[in-house]
């Protein structure tokens, strides 16, 4: 067996005793190694021998409650998603905004460097007034 979809057209076959010895060998050997198939193979004999137990009556009754169930963890998860994507615009608004705070502030100092050579000369008095205004100024 292949596939699990020609193990499923084969199961009556193997039920019945109809199958090829070589058909047999590779449906045997599909079972071993799926529990999927396994399973199936379970349910279609408990069909077939009328024993359908109250395990089954229990997951059809219980069908609604669980989709409902997943329904909501689904969309707890997507809220949770929701929330995360939120934090992380935020946190990249602040970081911009830092950024660009640090670089205004980058942009005073390269003025103030680039207008040194006017006042180099001047007393360290007269320079630091010099400087304040130009910074006053530049606001």
């Amino acid at each position: 067996m292949e596939t699990c979809e020609k193990f499923h057209e084969n199961v009556i076959l193997y039920m019945e005793g109809s199958l090829k010895s070589q058909e047999k060998e590779k449906f045997v050997l599909h079972l071993k190694n799926c529990k999927r198939c396994q399973r199936y193979l379970k349910y279609i004999q408990m069909l077939i021998s009328e024993k359908v137990s109250d395990a089954d009556d229990e997951y059809w009754n219980n069908l609604t409650k669980r989709i409902i169930d997943n329904i909501n963890n689904f969309c707890t998860m997507a809220e949770l998603r929701i929330l995360r994507l939120k934090g992380l615009f935020i946190g990249l608004l602040c970081l911009s905004f830092l950024i660009m705070t640090v670089l205004k502030e980058h942009h005073k100092n390269q003025e103030i460097v680039r207008h040194y050579h006017l006042y180099k000369d001047l007393p360290v008095i007269e320079k630091l007034d010099e400087l304040q205004e130009l910074c006053a100024f530049e606001k």
